[in-house]
């Protein structure tokens, strides 16, 4: 089934797009609640026979093929945001391809059928905070990152918490499958949110376009955020429902900004190297728009500003650089 999806659905011929042997070996360990792709293979427990029994459910089957297919795509390393991408997209898949297998008894719970007691599971991506994972970017149960090691693992704190803060892209599929309304990181202080749902198997087109041809290694929450709006304008248009739908559901998760408040707030970028965005794409933004960005790699002494992609009108549209966070810094460059 697990094969069949990737298949079927991307026209991907095995994990590595090359018909490559795919490596199942199961009673793994001794009493053993888990299971994994190791770059080579794939292996299952048993479970313990207490709390959980095989690991082979098909969720987490298609979870760790995941793994293989993202070594062989977007090779997401495993620490820190990357990670929790890595394995936000092992689960957004192994949820997928839950629906695929067996449509009328798939949720958005995983690895729910490993467990011996009835609605137990590991994770939610529709309940993310009741496994203490956020919903929110640094919101509640965010994990803290570790110093960055790339290229060398560093498995310190369960690698950055991967298995943590993947939470935050697991609810950014739910309510981009199935919509949603609240809060930002469920906190009537924070603001509302509104995601119109565009089905799951949009979303997943849209989640498979940017894993597999607009993330790479280091890749963050803000690059997963502009890839998947690419990935959108791609396979939808610009503007569109789905183009729509995908901003609403990262603003909901506490990333960009409201579609309906062009350019709300602040983004606040660290990564080394990235791109930003008003997230009109290539459509015209809107009228009386307010971007802002802080710019501020740990440990960076200086950045580089390259415009790639800009067009102002004359005398009316202003660009400014300033010197630190905000406008009261000294003021580097002007654009009009």
């Amino acid at each position: 089934i697990v094969y069949d999806y990737y298949l079927n659905k991307f026209n991907r011929n095995s994990f590595d797009n090359q018909g490559g042997i795919i490596k199942n070996y199961v009673h793994r360990g001794v009493k053993y609640n888990n299971a994994g792709w190791n770059g080579l293979s794939m292996s299952y427990g048993d479970g313990d026979g207490i709390t959980e029994g095989p690991q082979s459910a098909l969720d987490v089957c298609g979870h760790e093929l995941t793994h293989a297919v993202i070594q062989y795509s977007a090779n997401l390393f495993y620490q820190n945001e990357s990670g929790a991408l890595n394995e936000s997209f092992a689960d957004i898949f192994g949820t997928a391809i839950e629906f695929y297998g067996t449509p009328t008894k798939a949720n958005f719970k995983f690895s729910e059928n490993t467990f011996i007691q009835q609605g137990d599971y590991t994770r939610s991506l529709q309940f993310p905070k009741s496994k203490n994972q956020p919903n929110t970017f640094n919101g509640d149960n965010w994990h803290d990152l570790i110093p960055n090691t790339f290229p060398t693992l560093n498995k310190d704190n369960d690698f950055g918490g991967v298995h943590t803060n993947s939470g935050v892209q697991n609810y950014w599929f739910y309510l981009l499958s199935q919509g949603g309304t609240g809060n930002i990181d469920d906190k009537v202080t924070m603001p509302p949110y509104n995601v119109t749902g565009i089905g799951i198997e949009k979303a997943t087109k849209i989640a498979y376009q940017n894993l597999v041809h607009h993330l790479h290694e280091t890749s963050d929450y803000h690059a997963a955020y502009l890839g998947s709006l690419l990935a959108t304008e791609e396979l939808y248009g610009n503007p569109s429902v789905e183009y729509t739908a995908v901003r609403q559901a990262w603003y909901a998760v506490g990333i960009g900004n409201d579609p309906n408040n062009y350019c709300s707030g602040t983004t606040k970028i660290t990564m080394i190297n990235g791109t930003i965005s008003d997230g009109s794409g290539l459509a015209d933004y809107r009228n009386n728009a307010n971007c802002k960005w802080v710019i501020a790699p740990t440990g960076a002494t200086k950045i580089t500003l390259n415009f790639t992609a800009f067009n102002t009108q004359t005398n009316i549209d202003k660009v400014y650089v300033y010197n630190g966070p905000d406008e009261t810094y000294p003021l580097l460059a002007t654009w009009w």
